[in-house]
């Protein structure tokens, strides 16, 4: 169902879209992380159902649920774009006495709810990045100790949502470490048994040793301490191997995984908006692990973005592609759709360092919003490239090229 309504939208949107950005969530993964904690806010209103619920610029993505399927809808769908104007709870006793949302879908598709109860997350500088939500038959009405108590676990959601983030990082850490230990213990083991080795002939030679023979031995030494010289720097330096497939570690992604993660995410939204949405890689180095830092960022808002401003029956083509060369690896993705174009006067602003939001949603603006924005922003940091082609009637190409570091 379609609701023309506008999306309220917090005074500083764009600075809550970037906190969100840094946390760096994949979406479809904190169900089995936050699941207890969407069960005892139920319990706590007495209620069935509970979400817990972060907003991005585009989507409402439900990332844990008791009674509800986890998964994602439209922002201006949800009753909880509303929650997230305020810093404190959006109550409902009873919905059908709001006009601003009883003619939206999840009441349609749930004729029980009745009542709704929304606790903004609020993280530690300010921002609400989503929700705890509870809905229930009847009037909801709750007590002072259960309001404190939800409010609580709310608490707790944005706790375990940061430290799950921290976690990730050191895991990337220690990860990393274990391969420098490896490839040090590897490659250092050849030349460091070498010279000691050529230390121990000259030493049981002792005095028999000809002077020639002494200094090609110390020669064939030097030589060894330049080779681990040379291999420290090289580890140190992180020229890891390239072109070698393997199954990806927590932290990382190849072409494969990637595309079946945007699928996962991004799927049901063109299905509900009747686009069709069609992701594809390139079959060169398929399987080949990068990291995964910031890449569900920086291709969920642009393919969020062109899903947002397609019609009903038009296309968003997705094209990953591994590019391996001798300046560097990168990712390289393609995003076109035959949406509505981004204005000429925009493009230039967002594809240079120039911030085109200043603390403002751009809600009116012709082709994009500040999710694309903070993708942009997010390529630029990385000191990759962005580039987007628009034509009138046929819609906008997106080529983005990410240093995978």
């Amino acid at each position: 169902m379609e609701v023309n309504v506008l999306t309220p939208v917090p005074e500083k949107e764009y600075e809550r879209l970037r906190e969100l950005s840094d946390l760096d969530v994949d979406y479809s993964a904190l169900g089995e992380e936050l699941y207890d904690f969407a069960k005892l806010a139920a319990k706590i209103g007495g209620v069935e159902k509970a979400q817990i619920n972060l907003i991005d610029s585009t989507i409402l993505w439900t990332v844990a649920a008791y009674g509800f399927a986890v998964g994602q809808q439209r922002r201006e769908n949800s009753v909880c774009q509303y929650t997230i104007m305020s810093n404190e709870p959006f109550e409902l006793e009873d919905y059908r006495l709001n006009e601003k949302v009883k003619g939206l879908p999840i009441f349609e598709e749930h004729p029980e709810i009745t009542g709704y109860y929304g606790v903004p997350l609020n993280i530690p500088n300010g921002y609400n990045i989503g929700t705890l939500s509870l809905f229930g038959a009847g009037s909801v009405q709750f007590s002072v100790d259960q309001k404190e108590m939800l409010a609580l676990v709310a608490v707790q959601v944005v706790e375990r949502i940061i430290n799950l983030k921290e976690k990730n990082e050191l895991r990337k850490k220690v990860d990393d470490e274990v391969a420098l230990r490896r490839s040090l213990s590897h490659d250092l083991r050849g030349p460091v048994g070498g010279i000691i080795g050529l230390s121990d002939m000259i030493r049981e030679q002792g005095e028999d040793n000809e002077m020639d023979s002494v200094l090609e031995m110390i020669e064939m030494i030097h030589e060894g301490g330049e080779a681990i010289i040379e291999k420290v720097n090289d580890v140190l330096a992180q020229k890891k191997k390239r072109g070698q497939n393997r199954e990806p570690e927590a932290h990382e992604f190849s072409l494969r995984t990637l595309k079946a993660k945007l699928e996962q995410l991004y799927t049901p939204l063109a299905i509900e908006k009747e686009i069709d949405l069609t992701i594809v890689h390139h079959s060169k180095h398929e399987d080949i692990p990068f990291p995964k830092a910031k890449l569900l960022q920086v291709a969920g808002n642009i393919i969020a973005n062109a899903l947002k401003f397609t019609p009903e029956d038009g296309m968003v083509m997705v094209r990953l592609e591994y590019d391996l060369n001798a300046s560097g690896d990168f990712l390289l993705i393609t995003v076109k759709d035959t949406g509505e174009i981004v204005d000429n006067s925009k493009i230039e602003a967002l594809t240079q360092s120039v911030d085109l939001i200043n603390g403002r949603h751009l809600q009116d603006e012709r082709g994009y919003d500040a999710g694309l924005t903070i993708a942009a922003k997010l390529v630029r940091k990385a000191e990759g490239t962005l580039r987007i082609e628009c034509e009138e009637g046929e819609g906008c190409k997106l080529d983005i090229k990410y240093p995978l570091t």
